[in-house]
């Protein structure tokens, strides 16, 4: 088990199925840059009530500098949102909403 409870990379197939996907929509030139995770925590002002959210973001270069991300609430998903992106198949959004099963109140 990782850091935090969360399984190293090397033991997720979800994650390497994903990865692989990005990586096979890649145009020449373009290389995967790897990705990165924040953690939000979110407190009610009239209530002691709290949602964590965590979110991932994978992203990928191409030769002249330019830049594709992805974003999930799970690393797998930010990679497979990389590879929708690369086949300009999911548009780009300055807001998203996640799926809420991925909060966590406290």
């Amino acid at each position: 088990m990782g850091l935090f409870g969360r399984k190293p990379d090397k033991d997720d197939p979800e994650l390497a199925v994903a990865r692989a996907e990005a990586e096979g929509e890649l145009r020449a030139g373009w290389q995967l840059v790897g990705d990165d995770r924040e953690g939000f925590l979110i407190r009610g002002d009239a209530t002691d009530r709290q949602i964590r959210l965590n979110v991932w973001a994978a992203g990928a270069e191409g030769p002249d500098g330019e830049i594709e991300i992805g974003i999930a609430c799970d690393k797998a998903g930010a990679y497979l949102a990389l590879a929708e992106r690369l086949r300009r198949d999911l548009d780009e959004s300055a807001s998203w909403a996640p799926p809420v099963e991925h909060a966590e109140p406290l």
